[in-house]
């Protein structure tokens, strides 16, 4: 469970409403099957890496982000908010994009450091944020780089932005968290 501060606590209650209210119909079907959302979770999972096995890299991380979208709003919907349900969407967002950053940097062809550099914040970050949160601290807001950095290896994949333009959006958005992970590890030694 996430511990936010209380400007991003209130937009994030505003943004849960807006997604139900927009994915009424999707959600209406997914609840009418009974279907969990730790179920849309694992499915988002393995079909985005099997599409990514395949080939499919722009089909596989529409599919991810969508169930990312969903199974939140399905478990906002029926009320089934949990922690193994949190630490299960966190694993599954890990699993994805790692397998998406090693996909895209063997298929560009992009330097083996920027890969293992967005791979480690990510991780320190995600590592921080929950330590801050399991001390109940306010983390700020947190902006998440990756889903620019997904968007940005489809656009290179797909030919509309070169691999050097792509190669140095992931730079900044990688510079990004960077700055976050400082000021995360900051407020981590404020707490001792």
């Amino acid at each position: 469970m996430q511990i936010y501060s209380s400007k991003e606590a209130k937009w994030q209650k505003q943004f849960k409403q807006t997604k139900v209210k927009f994915l009424k119909f999707p959600l209406f079907i997914l609840d009418s099957l009974k279907i969990k959302p730790n179920h849309v979770t694992i499915f988002g999972l393995y079909s985005g890496i099997g599409l990514i096995a395949f080939g499919y890299f722009t089909v596989a991380v529409f599919t991810q982000l969508i169930c990312d979208l969903l199974d939140g709003a399905l478990a906002e919907k029926q009320n089934s908010h949990s922690l193994e349900g949190s630490k299960l969407d966190i694993l599954s967002d890990y699993i994805f994009v790692t397998t998406a950053a090693i996909y895209w940097w063997v298929i560009s062809n992009t330097h083996p450091s920027l890969l293992l550099t967005y791979l480690a914040l990510i991780h320190f970050q995600n590592y921080l944020q929950i330590s801050l949160n399991k001390e109940k601290k306010e983390t700020g807001i947190v902006l998440r780089p990756r889903i620019s950095i997904l968007i940005i290896q489809v656009l290179n994949l797909n030919g509309i932005i070169s691999t050097t333009l792509a190669v140095n959006l992931t730079l900044l958005a990688v510079t990004t968290m960077l700055i976050q992970v400082t000021c995360l590890l900051a407020k981590k030694q404020k707490t001792r």
